[in-house]
């Protein structure tokens, strides 16, 4: 079984597939074992918020949206929305979102925590 293991995050971390797919394909084959992982990886729907605000460039609406599900300071929310913008704008460098124009904001422990939550 640890070849099997092996082979999986071998596979994994080529990059070289669709995980998309996989997952449809894992739904169809087996859909209570796909529920169940699922459930076990979803964002909670804060996350989802946060993250659709920020994918349309309305920052402030995310900000608004952290500081009320995880009951956060303006100064903090707003280092981590800070945070999300300059990694969505890596991975999508023409997307809606442009450059900081300053130095990415240093994140604590426990904000890191947060925006893993979002980030995935």
């Amino acid at each position: 079984m640890n070849q099997v293991y092996a082979r999986v995050i071998e596979v994994l971390a080529n990059g070289n597939i669709d995980l998309r797919q996989i997952g449809l394909e894992l739904a169809k084959a087996h859909p209570l074992v796909f529920l169940e992982i699922a459930s076990r990886t979803a964002r909670p729907e804060w996350a989802v918020k946060v993250r659709h605000e920020m994918a349309t460039g309305n920052k402030i609406m995310a900000i608004k949206l952290l500081r009320a599900a995880k009951n956060l300071g303006l100064k903090d929310a707003k280092d981590i929305v800070d945070c999300m913008h300059e990694d969505l704008y890596q991975l999508s460098p023409r997307g809606p979102l442009p450059p900081l124009g300053f130095d990415r904001p240093f994140l604590s422990k426990d904000l890191v925590t947060v925006y893993d939550e979002i980030m995935g």
